[in-house]
């Protein structure tokens, strides 16, 4: 909807049509940021796709003066394609895949990247998630369906806050079967 931040959100949910679509956004903001997205996506006959890429970008801002940031320095990449299938009129399949690379830096103005051991203070933050979802949909019946849905995901994080290290890898994995009736 129209509260979604910068539309992104609209262009994940989105289902590729017959006509095609090609959006782009281009966004930069009074504290040195810069978004750029663009969305495509295409229906064929029994396959359908869509592909979100965004960049994004922040330089280290300090609102107040006072020598810290206020709002961190990051570089963000998106990737995300989705590809539709219809095998027959009674079963269909969606597959979502997702890569996202962030670098962040925060703290002190001036510090460095390095581990400190003095007052000034530096987070220094890499990023990496992948993901991958899906769901296989067959209707039995017009009153009855059975669906098998999955996500995984693999979120890696190596972060320096000051002297302190935290590095961490977390991998998720779901999955879910629905029998259902209407009636």
């Amino acid at each position: 909807g129209p509260d979604a931040i910068s539309g992104v959100v609209n262009f994940i949910t989105k289902e590729p049509r017959t006509e095609g679509e090609f959006q782009a956004l281009v966004n930069g903001t009074t504290q040195k940021g810069f978004d750029l997205v663009a969305f495509y996506s295409k229906q064929y006959e029994d396959f359908g796709s869509t592909l979100l890429v965004s960049k994004n970008t922040q330089e280290m801002f300090d609102v107040d003066g006072d020598d810290y940031a206020d709002v961190a320095e990051y570089q963000r990449l998106s990737i995300t394609p989705k590809l539709t299938f219809t095998f027959t009129d009674k079963l269909n399949a969606t597959f979502s895949f997702g890569y996202t690379e962030e670098t962040r830096v925060g703290g002190i103005l001036g510090a460095t990247s390095q581990p400190l051991t003095n007052p000034l203070y530096r987070e220094n933050i890499k990023t990496n998630r992948q993901d991958a979802s899906g769901s296989l949909r067959y209707e039995i019946s017009s009153d009855k369906s059975l669906v098998a849905k999955f996500a995984t995901a693999r979120f890696k994080r190596d972060a320096l806050y000051g002297a302190l290290p935290f590095n961490a890898t977390q991998l998720l994995f779901y999955s879910e079967f629905q029998y259902t009736v209407s009636f």
